[in-house]
């Protein structure tokens, strides 16, 4: 029968039949039953996870399943928290499953995600991880972060043991809506497989108490070159708007620029996408996952600009200069990337 079914993973030392009752009685919620959640919700409930909840308001589309793995073509047109609870209840009957096929919100945010252990975020939506981390801090539970781009993923471990948060690592959030998800990037569809299940390695993790967390770190995978690197960052310092970094738009860039402005811009792209395009004058081309070889290059006595496709990888640049000595309001990310600069600046520009 199924007596034996977390027997390979009961007989770790580091589990056994005391850490596995630690996973029966742990409640999990997870935001978006999409590419990242889709992965997670497998392995928590094969783990053993007792509680979990799914949180989704979207419909399965058929540009879903070369990533979200929960689904298959007959799922077309159903509601993805309800499929998704019936594939999970079909993988493990002796677990408690519930959906809720809402999209989360500052409304119903506290109701939903109040008497969970652990949130996981598979939204793919940057500003829900303001809400996510605002609630979680008000509730006082840990959630696990990830997002993923192209060919790339960052996960992150938040508000453990009142630890760093989200608005830690990125504390402006001015720029949220100019940061391109899933859709309008494009991504490989293994990524949120190798991300999620990243993510779910994490909240057992949490759940049992053991290894090390990803608590102030990030942890940066780029599929492509298989390299995989750890970023560290700190909770922020207590300063003003004033000092903090900001996202600035193109347009806001080019009147300065033609104002006088000589910043020191930074290209945090890969080699192939800067031989594709640039912008004029980058005083420093790296790669976003390679800045800490290059930070003694970088002055800390001028504005620096930082940009790449479109916003994303160049927020955790500036993040990492921030949480390492440089001043933020010397730091400028640019607001939707050279792509948003060829669209509203120079047509010339070639997109990508």
């Amino acid at each position: 029968m199924l007596d034996d079914r977390y027997a390979r993973q009961i007989i770790l030392p580091e589990i056994g039949e005391i850490g596995q009752q630690k996973l029966k009685e742990c409640s999990i919620v997870v935001i978006g039953a999409g590419g990242l959640g889709s992965p997670a919700l497998l392995y928590l409930a094969a783990a053993g996870i007792g509680n979990i909840t799914i949180v989704d308001g979207d419909l399965v589309e058929s540009s879903n399943l070369h990533r979200q793995v929960l689904y298959n073509e007959s799922d077309i047109g159903t509601k993805k928290a309800e499929t998704a609870a019936k594939k999970l209840k079909e993988i493990n009957s002796q677990i408690e499953i519930k959906f809720i096929s809402e999209f989360l919100n500052e409304e119903n945010a506290k109701e939903i995600v109040q008497n969970h252990d652990i949130l996981i975020d598979g939204s793919d939506n940057i500003p829900t991880r303001y809400i996510l981390d605002d609630i979680c801090k008000e509730i006082g539970i840990p959630w696990v972060h990830a997002s993923i781009h192209r060919f790339e993923g960052q996960i992150a471990c938040f508000n453990i043991s009142n630890g760093p948060g989200y608005r830690d690592l990125f504390p402006d959030s001015a720029s949220a809506e100019s940061v391109p998800n899933c859709a309008e990037a494009g991504v490989l569809g293994v990524l949120p497989g190798i991300i999620g299940t990243i993510q779910a390695t994490q909240a057992l993790k949490i759940c049992l108490g053991i290894g090390n967390d990803l608590r102030g770190k990030i942890l940066l995978v780029d599929t492509k070159t298989m390299n995989f690197r750890t970023m560290v960052y700190e909770k922020e310092r207590r300063i003003t708007t004033k000092e903090k970094p900001k996202n600035i738009s193109p347009r806001e860039v080019k009147a300065l620029i033609d104002d006088g402005w000589e910043p020191f811009i930074i290209d945090c792209r890969s080699q192939k996408e800067y031989q594709i395009a640039k912008l004029k004058n980058v005083d420093l081309f790296v790669n976003h996952t390679q800045i800490e070889s290059v930070i003694n290059k970088i002055p800390k006595d001028k504005d620096l600009l930082v940009y790449c496709h479109h916003g994303t990888r160049s927020m955790y640049t500036i993040s990492y200069l921030y949480n390492n000595g440089f001043r933020g309001e010397n730091l400028f990310n640019l607001a939707g990337g050279i792509d948003s600069w060829a669209l509203s600046v120079d047509s010339s520009i070639r997109r990508y």
